[in-house]
């Protein structure tokens, strides 16, 4: 068991703090993510990530993100990507 799993199964999640910036989670998220996946593969969904999610989430703080802003979010690639389901799925 790795470290981190560790310290989560003893102590539990740690509490977000207040004011967290989406591309802080996004970091921290994408370092632990990239160990679990082929090179090629963290290499794709980094492009994909830094292309498409960052410019809509990046500055947000993480409490303030909701279900609408998401779906509003997901409805603009949608109308500007023809082939949305390569987008999101390469």
């Amino acid at each position: 068991m790795a470290l981190l799993e560790m310290k989560i199964a003893q102590e539990g999640l740690p509490q977000a703090k207040k004011n967290t910036l989406f591309e802080e989670v996004f970091i921290e998220w994408f370092d632990q993510y990239k160990n679990t996946v082929k090179p090629s593969t963290a290499y794709t969904q980094l492009n994909m990530i830094n292309k498409h999610i960052l410019p809509a989430f990046k500055n947000l703080c993480i409490d303030k993100i909701t279900t609408a802003y998401c779906q509003k979010q997901a409805n603009n690639w949608f109308k500007t990507y023809k082939k949305y389901h390569n987008e999101v799925n390469p």
